[in-house]
């Protein structure tokens, strides 16, 4: 999603969104041969636009996250959609079915947060607001309520969420502030939410990462962390944890940090990594490549695989049910927020 907060306050106080929507038929199709591979049952449609939120609250949606029960969780940033500046903002829910929205609790402002589902079907919440936010909770969509909010060892703004395979959740990278230079401080502690809902500091694993690292649960547990740094590593949440420069020294084409790109983890050890750009040459440097690695050779190496048709950066990639991709653009220009 869009990181800039020029782009916030320069957005309409609403967004529109489209759903690929996929009517599911009641009998078996076969969408290989005609005619049913024309039709909306195997190929899906997209709605007309409409407006997110409900009309007397129309939001920017900036966090999304699909619940088990179906319904979209969705929240903007508090004063972008009727809150104060980091202030409290309310959560809706959306159900795609009626299109109806329920709001939910107001809660501090969790804009920029990283966030992902636990094996009960609550959402843990991680960090967020411009000063970064030392707490993380769990929505339960089921009662759309919070549970009690946890301090995490310093403010994470822009952090990442891992699920792991025993079903805690790695909690990675954010801001803290700036130092006296104006520098961005990061929290160099990753931390794992456990089975009890308590924080486990990996002290053993103490390293500054970009904000928002990109991860990726390896098959045999760890953790591979591909970007957007070119230098890539592997993290071990067990115990106090432990960090290491990967085999895999970088991507074969993009040496440089790549700002704006998207990494998906399509099949187990699998990771393509598309678009970004290189901010620190002038001008910026935009790519279309796409860079494969196989996390279950050994060792792992980078591949360069065909290239989009054109640059992308801020762009979104869904895996698709045939493991295939589906990218959606955003920006192909080479102005970049700031970071």
């Amino acid at each position: 999603m869009p990181r800039s907060l020029a782009f916030l306050k320069t957005v309409l106080p609403w967004v529109f969104l489209g759903v690929l929507w996929y009517p599911y038929p009641a009998q078996a199709l076969n969408c290989t041969q005609p005619p049913d591979q024309t039709t909306p049952a195997c190929i899906g449609q997209w709605t007309p636009p409409f407006p997110s939120g409900p009309p007397a609250a129309p939001t920017v949606v900036v966090h999304m996250s699909v619940l088990p029960n179906g319904k979209v969780l969705l929240w903007s940033r508090a004063g972008a959609a009727g809150g104060g500046f980091n202030g409290t903002e309310p959560v809706l829910t959306w159900d795609p079915i009626t299109d109806q929205y329920e709001v939910g609790p107001s809660i501090d402002d969790i804009f920029c947060s990283g966030h992902a589902l636990l094996p009960d079907g609550r959402l843990l919440v991680a960090g967020g607001t411009l000063a970064g936010a030392a707490v993380a909770g769990a929505y339960d969509g089921a009662t759309q309520t919070w549970g009690q909010w946890v301090p995490m060892n310093n403010k994470r703004y822009y952090p990442s969420n891992l699920p792991l395979a025993n079903g805690e959740q790695l909690v990675i990278a954010g801001g803290i502030g700036k130092n006296a230079q104006g520098k961005n401080v990061e929290n160099t502690i990753p931390q794992v939410w456990t089975l009890n809902g308590t924080f486990r500091n990996l002290t053993g694993a103490n390293k500054e990462l970009p904000q928002y690292p990109w991860l990726s649960l390896a098959p045999d547990g760890r953790v591979f962390i591909a970007g957007p740094q070119p230098t890539n590593y592997w993290l071990n949440t067990s115990g106090a944890g432990t960090i290491t420069q990967a085999t895999a020294l970088g991507h074969p084409v993009w040496k440089a940090f790549r700002v704006a790109g998207v990494p998906v983890t399509f099949a187990p050890g699998k990771v393509l990594i598309t678009g970004g750009a290189n901010r620190n040459v002038t001008p910026v440097q935009t790519t279309q490549s796409c860079e494969l690695i196989d996390l279950n050779q050994n060792p792992p190496q980078w591949q360069q695989v065909g290239g989009m048709a054109q640059p992308r950066v801020d762009h979104m990639a869904m895996v698709l049910p045939t493991s295939s991709f589906k990218l959606r653009p955003s920006r192909t220009g080479v102005s970049l927020p700031s970071y």
